[in-house]
């Protein structure tokens, strides 16, 4: 038997960290090109612009959910507290475990297509209790979990 409202310490997934190097390189690829080009045109000029804004407002979440405290989950009875945000089972389609070694987890919901970034999290210590009480959180309440790669939103 388990306990209830057990909270565990959880990070972001390794591959958030990977996007916010990717776009940090990419944001400082294009001014540095922009920097560099003597005669640029006005239309050039405005499409650097227009790129680097979306990649710095594409680098706002991973950021954003890399500070975001607390970072726990907490298993309640029939719902997951995780980064302040309650889900209930009855919302969860599946859970997916990632990996063997450095596993990562995704709470993938109803009528959704991939693993929203809130919702995708490895655990920071003592992984193995976690996934097990993971499990046998999902086993009571009904909810599916498979192992294997996930799509998650950047």
């Amino acid at each position: 038997m388990t306990q209830t409202n057990v909270a565990y310490k959880i990070k972001r997934p390794f591959g958030s960290t990977i996007v916010i190097l990717s776009l940090l390189t990419m944001i400082s690829s294009q001014v540095y090109l922009l920097y560099r080009l003597n005669d640029v045109s006005l239309f050039r000029l405005i499409m650097s612009l227009v790129i680097v804004l979306l990649l710095l407002v594409l680098l706002i979440v991973p950021v954003k959910t890399l500070l975001m405290k607390p970072k726990v989950i907490q298993f309640n009875d029939e719902s997951i507290t995780i980064y302040n945000r309650e889900v209930q089972a009855t919302d969860i389609d599946k859970i997916m475990i990632d990996g063997y070694f450095f596993q990562s987890v995704g709470i993938k919901l109803q009528h959704k297509k991939i693993v929203s970034i809130y919702l995708a999290f490895s655990f920071k210590e003592d992984d193995e209790t976690g996934i097990n009480e993971l499990k046998e959180w999902s086993r009571r309440n009904n909810v599916q979990v498979k192992n294997g790669r996930f799509p998650r939103t950047i």
